[in-house]
């Protein structure tokens, strides 16, 4: 192959007594003399707020895990390009909302503890049918940076803090209108942009 393909080869789901296996839902690499390493390609900005920037690649690699993590739980992945676009396209607002919603975090000193993650990480390998967190169970989700998946974490424990406090200050639920009118007019004044026209489908994607 020349082209690196963004796609699932196999995914097998046993839960309880059962072995979970995902073998891929990442691109493979190979390698092209028409793309050589000295000439990266061009790796834009998907989204910007204030000194934030998050570029394509980064955004792709987030995009993957996400796309790991709904398919293991949903027990199917999804093929379809036009589909697997469409979702793109609503993660790029997802993950959006979910930076501004971190820089309020920041802002109020909200962070997390080494424990907090543990316990995250664990909670999430467990949905996902494992008994605990560790990388041999990460390899077999087709996961190899582990880092990204602590931040994934991250985010989610600083996020959930935030709502927490939040809910208590304005004395609303988080599923009330008035809450999520709330958080959508933060969005809204944060000015972050997003770029959806800089996306590429998972079939043109070369690195």
């Amino acid at each position: 192959m020349t082209n690196k393909l963004f796609s699932i080869s196999k995914l097998i789901i046993k839960k309880c007594n059962y072995l979970v296996v995902l073998s891929s839902l990442v691109l493979s690499f190979s390698t092209n003399p028409a793309y050589p390493q000295s000439s990266p390609p061009e790796n834009p900005v998907v989204i910007r707020h204030g000194d934030t920037e998050l570029t394509r690649r980064q955004f792709e690699l987030e995009f993957e895990l996400q796309m790991v993590i709904d398919a293991v739980q949903n027990g199917v992945p999804i093929k379809d390009q036009q589909q697997i676009m469409t979702i793109q396209y609503q993660f790029l607002e997802k993950r959006a909302h979910e930076i501004v919603l971190l820089d309020m975090a920041e802002q109020r000193g909200i962070s997390y503890t080494n424990e907090q993650l543990i316990t995250g990480l664990n909670g999430l390998m467990k949905d996902l049918g494992f008994t605990e967190y560790n990388r041999r169970n990460l390899a077999r989700l087709g996961i190899e940076d582990e880092q990204l998946l602590h931040n994934f974490i991250a985010d989610k424990i600083r996020i959930t803090s935030l709502i927490a406090q939040l809910k208590k200050e304005l004395k609303l639920d988080e599923n009330s209108m008035s809450f999520k009118d709330f958080i959508l007019e933060q969005y809204q004044k944060s000015g972050i942009e997003t770029f959806a026209a800089r996306l590429r489908s998972p079939l043109s994607r070369r690195y």
